[in-house]
């Protein structure tokens, strides 16, 4: 199992690419994931390790103030963020220069890890079967909604997702 450090040296790899297009991307002022993107594209970066970093930095401008306010928010970018979490935080970390954010990033970490760990819920069938959607794009965001309710810690047993399900589905 890859330690948190271990995580974040690894993002860092990812999130440093990005450093070399800040200018481009407006940085410090704001992160134009766009703009950072296509400035690593022009300088030869393959297109997808450019669209990557770019993420990954911006991922971590949001999360330079998630990390210091809400957070259920910040639990919720993390599952947002998918497999760019550790260089986004790598990247807020770096930015921040703070043992703080630092901590606060290891931390998240080890929260994702947990949290994917644990079962879901309600499976993507029972959820079909509770608000009647076929296979498709509506189940999925259905899926993702109750997911993002379970990071946020609005939910937390089978019931509570089925009323938040329920409550939430366009009938």
């Amino acid at each position: 199992t890859v330690t948190p450090r271990g995580q974040l040296a690894a993002g860092a790899a990812i999130a440093a690419r990005a450093v070399l297009a800040a200018p481009a991307a407006g940085f410090p002022a704001c992160f134009r994931v766009e703009d950072a993107a296509a400035a690593l594209a022009h300088i030869g970066w393959p297109e997808r390790a450019a669209r990557q970093a770019a993420a990954a930095a911006g991922l971590g401008e949001r999360f330079r103030t998630a990390l210091r306010t809400d957070p259920s928010a910040t639990r919720a970018l993390a599952v947002e963020s998918g497999d760019a979490l550790a260089a986004a935080l790598a990247w807020a970390a770096a930015a921040e220069g703070d043992a703080a954010t630092l901590a606060a990033a290891r931390h998240l970490l080890r929260w994702q890890r947990t949290f994917n760990a644990r079962p879901p819920l309600l499976s993507g069938d029972e959820i079909a079967q509770l608000l009647g959607l076929p296979a498709g794009p509506g189940r999925a965001r259905a899926v993702r909604v109750l997911l993002m309710a379970q990071a946020r810690g609005e939910v937390r047993t089978r019931a509570q997702a089925r009323r938040l399900l329920l409550a939430r589905s366009p009938r």
